[in-house]
């Protein structure tokens, strides 16, 4: 359905004691239905969940509805660039540039992702167990020779694996390199059966493959590339244009975000309940995977990173024109729609 654009009163803090530090919000006048496209198999989505149970969406009169899908966020961009949906999450592949090259201008809110030490990624290289066990990979340099399955080319995934060749110093002329799994059937088969040595793939796949014995979790961004921005909110063109409604929403997400930020990277009891919740994972595959993924609670879209993300799909030919990054990114929003504190 379509989203109303209600309009926003006065910056009114969430209920709390006097003399207690409130969080502001961006409550709108009306109930306002708005659409969120969400995988929920993947743990990075964390704000998203905790925001949801914890009500702070509905603190700013919001009632988010969401649509369930599996496999990659590439799979939404035409459906938020139609406004079939109002807000979903994008990766930092080439498909989000060729978009708005086409014309269709999905805008770019805010950062949902980042790498950082002491924290979970979201993607990782996996090494077959036998392989580990003879081998001890360490470094990125370790990859020569090797064979590597990177998923689908110009995915998440695909960036982490050139990223490490990159570092390394090495080219894929130096490995063995494929594109053959889409799925976690794929990613454990292409282990188990000896197809590849590593495979990139994504939480929790990899924390249960490693459990299952078949591989070692080895390589993440945080090792190759910290501080890149994975996930982005990104809103359809309609939507961006109800500006009330979209700084309600991101705002609901920062409050989440900082709850996660709060945690330090360990997992609280009642982050663990969400996430098990939310995903329908089991609370000890959540705790294997390690420390919780990481949002970034002020939000900003790391611009001139993504220009430069832009400029490694260039260079490997996966993109036929550059834009200007800047013009994707709706300016500000996140820096007006975090919650400010007040006493």
């Amino acid at each position: 359905p379509d989203a109303t654009d209600g309009d926003a009163g006065t910056d009114a803090p969430s209920d709390a004691d006097e003399g207690e530090v409130q969080t502001t919000s961006h409550r709108l006048d009306e109930e306002t239905e708005v659409t969120l496209a969400l995988n929920p198999a993947l743990i990075s989505y964390l704000p998203f969940f905790v925001a949801q149970e914890k009500g702070y969406f509905a603190d700013n009169n919001l009632s988010v509805k969401v649509i369930e899908y599996q496999g990659s966020a590439n799979t939404q961009i035409p459906l938020i660039a139609r406004g079939d949906i109002d807000f979903a999450t994008a990766v930092t592949g080439p498909a989000i540039f060729s978009q708005f090259a086409e014309g269709f201008d999905v805008r770019l809110l805010a950062a949902v992702s980042e790498a950082r030490e002491g924290w979970l990624d979201p993607s990782v290289l996996v090494v077959r167990r036998d392989v580990w066990d003879e081998q001890q990979l360490e470094d990125p340099s370790d990859l020569e020779g090797i064979s590597i399955d990177a998923a689908a080319e110009g995915s998440p995934i695909d960036f982490l694996v050139r990223k490490a060749l990159e570092a390394a110093g090495l080219t894929e002329g130096d490995v063995t390199l494929s594109y053959r799994g889409r799925t976690p059937a794929d990613w454990q088969q292409l282990l188990a059966n000896d197809v590849v040595e590593v495979a990139g793939m994504v939480e929790p796949v990899a924390t249960q493959i490693e459990s299952a014995g078949t591989g070692t979790r080895w390589l993440s961004y945080a090792d190759v590339i910290p501080g890149y921005q994975e996930t982005l909110l990104v809103a359809s063109p309609d939507m961006a244009a109800k500006e009330n409604v979209v700084l309600a929403f991101t705002n609901a997400l920062l409050r989440a975000a900082q709850d996660v930020a709060e945690s330090e990277g360990d997992w609280t009891e009642e982050l663990l309940t969400i996430a098990a919740d939310s995903t329908g994972l089991p609370t000890e595959v959540i705790e294997g995977m390690g420390p919780v993924p990481y949002s970034p609670p002020e939000g900003e879209v790391d611009v001139q990173a993504l220009a430069e993300v832009q400029s490694f799909w260039l260079d490997a030919g996966l993109l036929q024109g550059e834009i200007e990054v800047a013009d994707m990114v709706e300016e500000g929003v996140a820096a007006r729609a975090r919650p400010q504190e007040s006493t």
